[in-house]
């Protein structure tokens, strides 16, 4: 049996927020078809990096970016 999916996904050029950046460089976000988590592609000439993190690994992932540590 074979079956197909609609995931959801989003894309952004990384042009405006990379300095580092080429013009076709760009970020996927990808939902799951659970919709317990995200596969993120990062696509660029220098490098292509792939990622597969839960919505509990995102945030963890966002406070230790984030937060100010005195």
């Amino acid at each position: 049996m074979v079956s197909q999916d609609l995931r959801k996904s989003k894309t952004v050029l990384l042009k405006p927020y990379c300095l580092f950046a080429d013009e076709d460089s760009f970020l996927e976000a990808c939902e799951w078809t659970n919709g317990e988590g995200y596969d993120i592609n990062v696509c660029s000439k220098s490098k292509n990096v792939s990622i597969q993190l839960t919505h509990g690994e995102i945030e963890a992932l966002l406070v230790a970016v984030f937060t100010k540590v005195d």
